[in-house]
């Protein structure tokens, strides 16, 4: 992935905190759309406010306008935003790339991946209460907290997947959120701001 195409992600990638139970959620996420972001549901859980920064400093409120504990999802509308939303693409097994998130919502930072594996997989909600199905890619790469919701993308710039967890039992394993997930949730934004659930 060139200089050129990373500097052009790092545009369009975010910075997201809130408060929420007597302490600061903090997480990655990445224009989808016009003033639209994509981010992880489990970054927002409970929050009473999203703030949305971006690389070069710029700090705006946002609403969030999607909430899917299932999918471990949320969309967040930021008015003025005015950053280009980055184009989503597919991922097979044996491709390669770059994450971008902020971890311990610190600066930005960029590392490499590789696509191990293309999964449906079974599992709970983010709150353990139902059943979910997610369709995610196994990746080796070095994930830190912070770094969720923070775009997956290829040699072109597309964005392949949504970083959302670690391996708890193997070391540089990650998972990331395939894209059809976020052009589902994409087309289901309210225009009302939503709930996000009780804090995790």
């Amino acid at each position: 992935v060139t200089d050129e195409v990373v500097q052009r992600v790092v545009r369009s990638t975010v910075r997201l905190q809130g408060p929420a139970c007597d302490r600061l959620l903090s997480g990655s996420g990445f224009v989808v759309d016009d003033d639209l972001v994509v981010t992880n549901a489990h970054v927002l859980a409970g929050a009473e406010a999203v703030s949305v920064d971006t690389s070069d400093g710029e700090r705006r409120a946002g609403i969030v306008v999607a909430f899917d504990p299932r999918t471990d999802l949320a969309l967040v509308r930021v008015r003025g935003l005015d950053r280009p939303a980055l184009p989503l693409s597919d991922a097979a097994e044996g491709d390669q790339g770059v994450l971008l998130g902020y971890p311990g919502g610190g600066d930005l930072e960029v590392q490499p991946f590789a696509v191990a594996e293309r999964v449906d997989a079974r599992g709970r909600d983010i709150y353990d209460r139902t059943e979910a199905l997610r369709r995610i890619l196994v990746v080796g790469a070095e994930v830190r907290p912070g770094d969720s919701g923070g775009p997956m993308v290829n040699a072109a710039g597309e964005v392949v997947g949504v970083t959302f967890a670690v391996a708890p039992d193997r070391e540089d394993v990650a998972y990331a959120i395939r894209t059809e997930e976020v052009v589902r949730l994409r087309s289901a934004a309210s225009a009302e701001p939503v709930a996000t659930g009780p804090c995790r």
